[in-house]
């Protein structure tokens, strides 16, 4: 088989065995390469220390070795060819092992040990292929060759012991799976569950990285025409692990609860596993769908009905995020989305309602939501919904945006302070409210955001109410 080696990691490779360092490129590069898929990152391995690099870079001006984690042998290389810059993760050929627990860092490492013994550290065979540079011979220790071609991930020792080395393997065997559309190896799946446990001793940030990978994994290789989405595909391999509840707690009352089957096809926590493979590849949309309904068991305990889950499921939302360390912003705009995503249910609301809806969100929330409430409706009952089933949200957004109505009263023509000065007023409360309400007129009649116009609604507004508690435009 022959591997295409980039022409400036085949100059790096000439260079370094030059100064008596040999380098391979192992893991994705060749996996992808078999499966003749286009490669999104390179990983470089070799015997030699960090120190060796570190030294060759005296003799060569053009590279860069940066240190990432020394006790791991890990670094960073930069280096300059024919006008580009390029760079690659390096580390050394290493044994290791790990504290019980699976705690995903080892306690015990050993440099600079053979290819052979690198391998074997490995999570899976498809991963555990190496390139000599810069020929491109493959070197394949433990026949990953073959389980690439056939699709199957399967772990590069007894997975017993792969899987209690270090518990976030679990996670990456499903992103992995769903990523690949690779079938799991029987024995290697049994470990999996049997280990499933060890999640609970991950730091949650690591948790919510490979979460973030498992939720984006169509990204690279998106679905094919008539495929089931690689993200459902993992969310359902992550229940039936039973690593969802232990990552997504409040996740697991959902499966219990069914819904009516004239709207739904599902039960919750499958719908909300459709909706989320439905929304377009971007965090917040993902983790908006994949929690939107999470309140519905808690609402169904307190009121017998699923009434108000919006409201109860929005900071369920947040604290489950924020439990996973994900950014604060993240967790507040993904909750803001599960609390207002009930919204114009009926698709009836009057289109001023709507647009000031629209403009009070901002323009690129508005779009997450048009998504999210498309995918809600995609992941109920599709059948019900022919063609874009936000297809009015859409277009009423898109209207907005293309004649300038403002979604911030920040746009708006006149500042508060010049509102003010018309006034013959101090900045006060009730400017502010005058400014809110002149902000609802221009968002409903956008060319009316001059400065003369808006001075005369404020004659308006003066006029019809003196505290501009329900004035009401013209």
């Amino acid at each position: 088989m022959t591997f295409s080696i980039p022409d400036h990691l085949q100059f790096l490779a000439r260079a370094l065995r030059e100064c008596g360092i040999p380098l391979y490129a192992v893991g994705g590069i060749v996996r992808d390469q078999v499966l003749g898929w286009p490669c999104h990152d390179i990983d470089l391995s070799g015997p030699a220390l960090p120190q060796q690099l570190e030294r060759a870079c005296q003799t060569l001006p053009w590279l860069q070795c940066i240190p990432r984690d020394t006790a791991l042998g890990t670094v960073e290389l930069r280096w300059a060819w024919e006008g580009g810059e390029y760079s690659a993760e390096y580390t050394t050929f290493r044994t290791e092992s790990y504290p019980p627990g699976g705690f995903h860092r080892p306690d015990q490492v050993r440099l600079s040990v053979s290819l052979e013994e690198d391998a074997l550290r490995r999570d899976f065979t498809m991963n555990a292929m190496y390139l000599r540079l810069p020929e491109g011979e493959l070197i394949d220790p433990l026949r990953g060759l073959r389980d690439t071609q056939r699709m199957v991930l399967r772990t590069t020792r007894a997975p017993d012991a792969v899987f209690a080395d270090d518990g976030l393997r679990l996670m990456r065997l499903v992103r992995f799976a769903a990523t690949l559309r690779a079938s799991i190896d029987k024995a290697t799946w049994k470990g999996a569950c049997r280990w499933v446990g060890l999640l609970r001793d991950i730091a949650p940030e690591r948790i919510s990285a490979e979460l973030t990978a498992i939720l984006l994994c169509d990204v690279h290789y998106p679905p094919r025409a008539e495929e089931i989405s690689p993200v459902y595909q993992a969310l359902e391999l992550l229940r039936r692990m039973g690593a969802l509840e232990i990552i997504l707690p409040p996740l697991t009352p959902c499966f219990e609860v069914a819904q009516d089957p004239r709207y739904h096809d599902f039960d919750v926590g499958r719908h909300q596993m459709c909706c989320c493979s439905r929304t377009p590849p971007v965090l917040l949309l993902r983790l908006a769908a994949l929690l939107h309904d999470i309140g519905k068991p808690l609402a169904l305990a307190q009121h017998g009905r699923m009434l108000f889950h919006d409201a109860l499921g929005a900071p369920l939302a947040q604290d489950t995020l924020l439990r996973l360390r994900y950014p604060k912003a993240l967790a507040q705009d993904t909750a803001f989305l599960v609390e207002n995503h009930m919204y114009d249910l009926t698709g009836k609301t009057r289109p001023r309602k709507l647009r000031w809806f629209f403009a009070q969100m901002g323009y690129p929330m508005a779009e997450n939501w048009v998504a999210l409430r498309r995918a809600d409706m995609l992941g109920s009952r599709a059948r019900l919904f022919p063609g874009d089933p936000a297809w009015h949200w859409q277009e009423a957004l898109a209207q907005m945006m293309a004649e300038g109505a403002p979604d911030s009263s920040r746009l708006l023509a006149l500042d508060g302070r010049e509102i003010a000065a018309l006034l013959g007023e101090k900045p006060s409360p009730r400017i502010g409210r005058m400014k809110e309400l002149l902000w609802q007129h221009v968002v409903e009649y956008p060319s009316h955001n001059t400065k003369e116009e808006l001075a005369r609604q404020l004659g308006i507004l003066r006029k019809s109410h003196p505290d501009f508690r329900e004035a009401k435009i013209e």
